[in-house]
């Protein structure tokens, strides 16, 4: 050099992050001026170390490169500030085709992370780089295998509410003791923010993270695990498994009532998805459990039971229990005598009355066949149902045998005996002969109490009855239904209840018309009956020193009537003493042992004691067990009968006690008046009835 050269002094720079650099031809290196120092003013050239050739481990799809750091020839405290790193495909040489490789952020400049980096196998180089020197790229490293970090779940599991644990759970080849979060995902979104395991893999980066329990706020369905290193990142999607944590549904088909033996209960069950029904399983009675697979069942039930069953899904799942009551009719029912004329014309009604303890009667078919002895096979017309009666027309003349086949609910059946019946043609011109009862012939009227009157009629007829019809009549007036009855109770018999209960008190006239099966009628004499009409009745203290609640000489017992009787009417057999007020009636309280006691009125001035009827008191503590009797004597303290017909009230007035012993009752009691018909003639057109004291309460 000629002279003295004045250079500018550079400096080192400070050690930069890695960054990709250009690709470097191999063995290329950069010399440059280095100077001295400011003394001296001077400077000579130097060049940097070419780089070592990295070590690689791979951890997943993550490489983690390490390597000595590289200097100046000759000043070898200065280090590289900074390197170029390249991969290349295994077997590659340096320099060409390779890619530059961005590392993540460095723990320091001599180690570099690549990551997401493809699958094979690969080597990397170092080219060291210092300002504006440039070292030689280093050999190449060992070759690395990258192959995926994996997590691997047994496939075909199925959790549920008691088990949600995945079983068999691995990880491999991951970073060595990283940290690895396991994620349940579904349709790749996960199903939870945070992983519901965290497990640190060996150094080896494995781990058997057996068993996984899945929270109990993932909802059933079809799921993956994902496991994400905390190095390596996330991998791939595990094989799937199903968590079914819901249990079945089972229900029964509607049960009859009854049902037949050997009939079968028909069991279904659901499963909501991703479950699927295992099984039901059913008990009848004490009878052992039942297992069927699939969703459906049939139980089979012989004897009434209840029928026990439950199902069970692909997971596990058990539902409760659910319990249905069977009734098994196994008895057949009872058919009855059949009810038709021995001898008919023309047409004829047929009935019976079967039973069934179980299911009950559903239908009759009544069975014929034409002869005098034979068995009935043919129907005659279609199955009935209740009543039971059908009618037979149109048969040609000669013996036949009939018979009822009975049919309860649930199909049992039964035959009756046969009857035989003889069929004539000719014409019928007479009407059925009967009476009714038990209503009486005008004179002798009975009571009608409760107004509900049992009536029956007793019909008979060459050509058979087909009915009879009850009708009641006021007055002169027109003649009302009551019912029609086809059917007989009993042979020949045809009964009614006539509720009266609507109508007013009174005389009534009821008769019965019955007529044939060939259209002829007949009237029966017609019967007369008393309905009551509503009475007043008041048990009263007279004040005596005995005080309220016993009874004793001057209290009274108030009998308040539609229309007050005639005095011929209370006594039919005359009268032997005097005109109102009546002495020497009678009183007497007889002992209803553990029912209430009873008053009772006679008058001895009636020639047959003209009894008035029966007060019942409502309690059974009013006397002893003989009873007690009040104004027997005469005429001092007998008890007295008056009339007032301004309220149609009849009164006793009690004497002195004559015999027995009578005690205090201090609990209200209700007492109830009823008449004697005895007492009634058939000109009484508005009779007294039953009642209750007002106020519930006998007061004395």
């Amino acid at each position: 050099m000629n002279g003295t050269r004045r250079l500018r002094r550079v400096g080192l720079l400070a050690a930069a992050a890695l960054t990709a650099g250009a690709a470097v031809p191999a063995g290329t290196a950069v010399a440059s001026w280095f100077a001295q120092g400011p003394a001296t003013g001077g400077a000579k050239a130097d060049s940097l170390v070419a780089g070592a050739a990295p070590t690689a481990e791979a951890h997943g799809q993550r490489v983690t490169l390490s390597w000595p750091a590289s200097t100046l020839v000759t000043n070898a405290d200065h280090p590289a500030t900074a390197y170029v790193v390249m991969r290349y495909a295994a077997g590659a040489s340096p320099g060409a085709g390779g890619a530059a490789v961005t590392c993540l952020a460095p723990l320091s400049i001599t180690v570099c992370t690549e990551d997401a980096v493809p699958v094979g196998s690969w080597t990397y180089t170092v080219t060291p780089k210092l300002h504006e020197w440039l070292g030689g790229e280093s050999p190449a490293s060992a070759e690395v295998v990258v192959t995926l970090a994996s997590i691997t779940v047994p496939g075909g599991q199925t959790l549920n509410a008691a088990h949600r644990i995945v079983a068999g759970v691995q990880l491999d080849r991951f970073r060595g003791g990283e940290a690895v979060g396991l994620f349940v995902t579904r349709n790749g979104t996960r199903a939870r923010t945070l992983p519901i395991a965290t497990v640190t893999v060996d150094a080896d980066g494995n781990a058997a993270a057996a068993p996984v329990t899945v929270p109990g706020d993932v909802a059933d369905g079809v799921y993956t695990l994902q496991a994400v290193g905390a190095a390596s990142g996330p991998v791939a999607l595990s094989a799937s498994f199903v968590l079914d944590a819901t249990a079945p549904t089972s229900t029964n088909e509607a049960v009859p009532t009854w049902v037949r033996a050997g009939a079968a209960v028909h069991l279904t069950a659901t499963d909501p998805a991703p479950g699927t029904v295992a099984s039901i399983t059913y008990q009848v009675g004490a009878g052992a459990a039942v297992v069927v697979a699939g969703d459906h069942a049939d139980a089979p039930v012989t004897a009434s039971a209840t029928v026990a069953y439950r199902a069970t899904d692909a997971a596990g799942n058990v539902e409760a229990e659910h319990r249905v009551a069977v009734q098994v009719d196994a008895t057949p029912p009872v058919p009855g005598a059949v009810g038709v004329p021995i001898a008919i014309r023309n047409a004829a009604t047929i009935g019976s009355s079967p039973t069934d303890v179980g299911s009950g009667v559903a239908t009759v078919t009544y069975l014929y066949c034409p002869a005098a002895v034979c068995t009935p096979t043919i129907p005659i017309g279609d199955p009935v149902t209740s009543p039971f009666t059908q009618r037979w027309s149109g048969m040609a003349e000669g013996d036949y045998r009939v018979a009822a086949l009975v049919t309860d609910a649930v199909g049992n059946t039964a035959t009756s005996a046969s009857v035989l019946v003889n069929v004539s043609v000719g014409t019928d011109t007479g009407g059925p002969l009967g009476f009714l009862s038990p209503l009486s012939l005008p004179g002798v009227i009975p009571a009608v109490i409760g107004r509900s009157v049992d009536l029956s009629a007793t019909a008979t007829d060459d050509s058979g009855v087909a009915d009879v019809r009850f009708e009641y009549q006021v007055g002169n007036g027109p003649w009302v239904p009551i019912a029609t009855i086809a059917v007989m109770d009993v042979p020949d018999v045809f009964s009614t209840v006539w509720d009266a209960s609507a109508l007013d008190p009174g005389l009534y006239t009821v008769r019965a018309i019955a007529r044939d099966q060939a259209g002829n009628s007949s009237t029966f004499a017609g019967r007369r009956a008393v309905l009551y009409g509503a009475s007043g009745l008041q048990l009263v203290n007279g004040g005596g020193s005995a005080g309220v609640g016993r009874m004793e000489q001057g209290d009274t017992i108030r009998i308040t009537l539609n229309t007050l009787p005639r005095r011929t009417e209370l006594c039919p057999g005359g009268w032997n003493s005097g005109f109102v007020p009546i002495a020497g009636a009678v009183v007497t309280v007889v002992d209803g042992g553990n029912d209430p006691d009873r008053l009772t009125f006679s008058v001895p001035g009636c020639a047959d004691g003209g009894n008035f009827g029966t007060v019942t008191l409502g309690s059974g503590d009013y006397v002893g067990a003989d009873g007690a009797t009040f104004g027997l004597t005469t005429p001092e303290g007998s008890s007295r009968l008056s009339f007032d017909s301004a309220t149609n009230t009849v009164v006793f007035t009690l004497g002195g006690l004559s015999a027995g012993t009578v005690a205090t009752v201090s609990g209200a009691t209700v007492a109830t008046y009823t008449p004697s018909p005895l007492a009634l003639s058939a000109n009484l057109s508005a009779p007294v009835g039953t009642a209750r004291t007002p106020a519930g309460a006998v007061n004395f």
